[in-house]
């Protein structure tokens, strides 16, 4: 083991859907979509890319709170170059 994280463990992927027991497969970035019904639910970064693109200016603090997403977690997307926050 070299002690690196996926992004699958990272960004918590849904895998299961809460509605029908389906499985999620992509849809588009951090979102995903049940086969079986089409419900749908967002991973990590989606979380927080539909949070910053309707919260424009934010910072880490708020994207924390409006997500409940951890602040490593959205630390490492911004070290990763997948947001720029003030």
């Amino acid at each position: 083991m070299t002690g690196i994280i996926l992004e699958d463990e990272l960004y918590h992927r849904p895998t299961k859907c809460e509605k029908c027991g389906g499985r999620y497969i992509k849809h588009i970035r951090g979102i995903y979509k049940c086969e079986k019904c089409g419900n749908e639910a967002m991973d990590d970064y989606g979380k927080v890319r539909a949070f910053v693109e309707a919260n424009p200016g934010t910072n880490v603090t708020e994207v924390v709170k409006g997500t409940g997403v951890s602040r490593n977690t959205v630390n490492q997307m911004i070290e990763d170059g997948k947001f720029d926050l003030i």
